[in-house]
């Protein structure tokens, strides 16, 4: 230990190796969950917040629900936030909204440890299940048996129908497919939406 420069830092739940610091998990509560490390070098813009991927480091189940939680260190390093979300990492990869308020931009390598991902039972959230449901045919167009067609989701319709006021029936087709083909980057409901730069 003395020739790698480590130290434990019990208080803080840390381990110091070289000066780089490693979250420790304890004993103390039946942690189930994983670290998320950064899948690229990145510079955040000052004063901005942005989505950035991150990848699971240690074993997780990929069908499991999780809350992203930020890497303490990380905030004081850095002055950097990081959101809190409801995930489902899809291949490992997690998606994560990152905030800087500083004036000068903060760059961030590939493999930093930026959260941890906590599986939760998405049976214990109130009226989640409908939430997903309808979340998750938005996600995959569920077609329609009676003509092949996707299904249009609820909350682009009022949408599709605004667009189509002054286009030919070709055109309305095609903005129509186009839109419900997307349809998973629109707002499903008024908190969804979030701040870009």
């Amino acid at each position: 230990m003395m020739n790698h420069s480590c130290d434990i830092i019990l208080s803080r739940q840390i381990l110091k190796i070289n000066g780089e610091e490693v979250y420790c998990h304890t004993n103390e509560f039946d942690f189930h969950g994983c670290r998320i490390a950064l899948t690229e070098d990145i510079e955040i813009p000052p004063e901005s917040e942005i989505v950035i991927s991150g990848r699971t480091i240690d074993p997780y189940d990929n069908a499991k629900l999780g809350v992203t939680s930020p890497n303490l260190n990380l905030i004081e390093k850095h002055s950097v936030l990081l959101a809190r979300a409801l995930v489902q990492p899809f291949n490992g990869l997690v998606p994560l909204q990152i905030a800087i308020f500083d004036s000068i931009p903060i760059k961030l390598h590939k493999n930093t440890i930026v959260a941890h991902l906590e599986k939760i039972n998405k049976d214990s959230i109130p009226a989640f299940q409908e939430h997903l449901v309808h979340h998750t045919n938005v996600a995959t167009s569920i077609k329609n048996h009676d003509n092949n067609q996707p299904e249009t989701p609820e909350h682009i319709k009022d949408l599709i129908e605004a667009t189509l006021q002054n286009v030919s029936e070709k055109e309305g087709q095609q903005v129509k497919s186009l839109l419900i083909e997307y349809a998973d980057v629109f707002c499903t409901f008024e908190d969804d939406m979030g701040r870009t730069d």
